[in-house]
């Protein structure tokens, strides 16, 4: 376990964490404002990673009109783990719409502007990178937003998604996955340089970074208007039914209990009629890496 200040940026602190399963190398990352919550991410990371090892949790764009996506949470209780298994369902299922142009991004609705800009000003990086905040209007249950950054030159492309019941939480959660992921391409990057071979995944992560520009990205930045906020504010309403008022096809199940937390997960399957758009340079590079 390793875990200390996040470098280049202020006010955060990281865990990182490496076991062995089988064959299989599993790590785990968390990034929190105070080391115990860092910790505490890490932990509950690794739990989600070992409870589904093996299996194939991404996201799914057919070429017909059925598109799912599939989310694995760990929780202290297990109505926190379902409706966190059934965000992060989401989340993936919005992401691979508008990584396919199936979704189009839209400019972010003014409780979400306010917290990222909160944020970022108190999670200050020390090195400049451009940050693009959208949101993707996938459902009326769920706010989804994508935070997207690049070095100055439009090299080294980060991006952090994340759905909450609310636009600030959803801030928050695609910013720290974000910072998440330009830590991650610091320590691949800095071990390259010192010799240490990447893994495969670690090799497409490079190269990703080293060849798509933003620019390449502009369609997937450009948001339409700003759409309505969606009304969430009802917390009591378990998401599972809401979901399944909407037309979507839910599924939850309960995967795993490891030290002391539940681990469940959802899949989340629409039929749309939008199809794929034409393919973009982006698209040569998966979203998941």
């Amino acid at each position: 376990m390793l875990s200390g200040p996040l470098p280049d940026v202020s006010g955060l602190f990281y865990a990182v964490d490496v076991v062995r399963s089988g064959d299989a190398t599993i790590s785990a990352t968390g990034i929190d404002e105070t080391p115990a919550g860092a910790l505490r991410l890490c932990a509950s990371e690794l739990v989600e990673r070992l409870a589904c090892s093996g299996s194939n949790v991404e996201p799914a764009d057919t070429a017909g009109r059925r598109v799912s996506g599939m989310g694995i949470a760990a929780g202290p209780t297990q109505a926190f783990a379902r409706e966190r298994a059934l965000l992060e369902a989401l989340e993936r299922l919005a992401g691979c719409m508008w990584w396919n142009g199936r979704l189009a991004s839209a400019a972010p609705s003014s409780d979400t502007v306010a917290a990222a800009a909160g944020l970022r000003r108190r999670w200050r990086r020390r090195k400049t990178r451009r940050t693009d905040i959208l949101e993707l209007p996938l459902t009326g249950c769920a706010r989804i937003v994508a935070a997207v950054s690049s070095t100055a030159d439009g090299r080294g492309i980060c991006i952090g998604l994340a759905a909450r019941r609310t636009g600030s939480e959803a801030a928050r959660g695609a910013l720290k996955e974000l910072l998440q992921m330009e830590f991650g391409l610091q320590v691949i990057s800095y071990r390259q340089a010192n010799g240490i071979a990447p893994s495969a995944r670690e090799a497409a992560i490079l190269e990703r970074a080293d060849n798509l520009l933003h620019a390449d990205c502009a369609p997937l930045i450009q948001m339409v208007p700003r759409m309505p906020a969606p009304d969430v504010t009802d917390q009591k309403e378990e998401l599972y039914e809401r979901l399944r008022e909407e037309g979507y096809i839910a599924e939850t199940r309960r995967i795993a209990r490891r030290n002391g937390l539940f681990v469940t997960q959802a899949t989340v399957a629409r039929h749309w009629d939008v199809p794929a758009g034409a393919p973009g340079p982006w698209a040569r590079w998966a979203l998941y890496l």
